[in-house]
């Protein structure tokens, strides 16, 4: 990492982030945003703040003590999300509460989670990701890459359902005009993605699942994933193999030794691997790195527990936060071509 000032540190981060805000030109009042907790007729009613997102640093904070509050509430009674306020979700932010509404659903000792007062864009974003309809116990539709829009996919660790969403870029982004090598190059980069969560995430499990989100936002293609594994901070350093090639690096061994977790992502990202039981297989670095870097605007973010790793313009910057995602996420966005 290049030896830059603190202050110079976090005003470059903060560019960055709020180049990646859909509100990027509002300010954040952070009492605006309070989360608000009452009981209902039996229901645990919890605010949603105005804007769920992961990428802007008060806001991330406060998705996910949201988060946090419907994992707790949901295994005592039925709570009711009140979205009266809500105004935006983040793609990121959004397959985060997905996964987190959708793994209490599979929860025998969790009770019911439904939507009130939704509006606006925020309804348009929960509805078209399938969310609503989860919480309804309606049964997923049928993904249809050709007319209608990308829904959030829920594969597991065996990873088949990625086809889908290569297909979707395919036919509705590119309109069938990908050529081999740009098809290539996606399903390489989703492939081994996937790959990651299979072999790092859940290591014995081949049932666990995984979600994934591919939207186009601004003429910009957003794709994300997650898991609700262990994290990459919790597995890369425990496997014997890795001491082997970090001892060959001081930059390396002193990542392995920090114990943030940003500097676990970092050198995962570095090594081109994440640690499991199985021998040296990797974050899908290589080929995600190659999408964002050749790309304009090209964006790359990794959460792993309180870690964050981001990179843009061949350049990577590190944070870490209070709170945890429990698990990881994996977001890139790229310009689309033409445009």
């Amino acid at each position: 990492m290049r030896q830059v000032s603190r202050e110079s540190e976090y005003r470059t981060w903060r560019r960055r982030t709020q180049h990646n805000e859909s509100r990027k030109d509002k300010k954040y009042n952070p009492r605006s945003d309070e989360i608000k907790v009452h009981r209902v007729l039996g229901w645990e009613q919890i605010s949603v703040p105005s804007h769920l997102d992961l990428y802007n640093e008060e806001t991330r904070e406060s998705t996910l003590e949201f988060l946090g509050l419907v994992e707790k509430f949901a295994l005592e009674r039925r709570v009711a999300l009140d979205c009266s306020h809500a105004e935006s979700v983040s793609a990121a932010a959004l397959l985060l509460l997905y996964a987190t509404i959708d793994s209490l659903k599979s929860n025998d000792k969790s009770k019911l989670v439904r939507f009130q007062n939704l509006k606006g864009k925020f309804k348009f974003a929960i509805e078209r990701s399938g969310l609503k309809g989860i919480t309804l116990n309606k049964e997923p539709s049928v993904v249809d890459e050709q007319t209608g829009p990308l829904p959030v996919i829920k594969g597991t660790a065996r990873g088949e359902e990625f086809e889908a969403v290569i297909d979707y870029v395919q036919h509705r982004i590119f309109e069938n005009d990908m050529t081999p090598e740009e098809e290539n190059i996606w399903a390489a980069a989703v492939m081994e993605t996937v790959s990651n969560v299979k072999l790092h995430a859940y290591e014995d499990a081949s049932d666990k699942p995984w979600w994934i989100i591919c939207s186009v936002i601004d003429d910009n293609l957003y794709l994300a994933i997650c898991d609700r594994g262990v994290g990459i901070p919790n597995t890369i350093k425990e496997q014997g193999w890795i001491r082997s090639i970090v001892d060959k690096s001081p930059a390396l061994v002193k990542r392995l030794l920090s114990e943030a977790d940003s500097d676990s992502i970092e050198l995962s990202m570095m090594l081109g691997e994440t640690s499991t039981k199985k021998d040296k297989h990797g974050l899908g670095s290589k080929s995600i790195q190659a999408l964002v870097d050749e790309n304009p605007d090209g964006a790359l973010w990794v959460f792993s527990n309180r870690g964050v790793y981001y990179r843009e313009d061949h350049s990577v910057e590190l944070k870490d936060f209070s709170r945890s995602i429990s698990g990881t996420l994996v977001q890139w966005n790229i310009k689309l071509k033409n445009q």
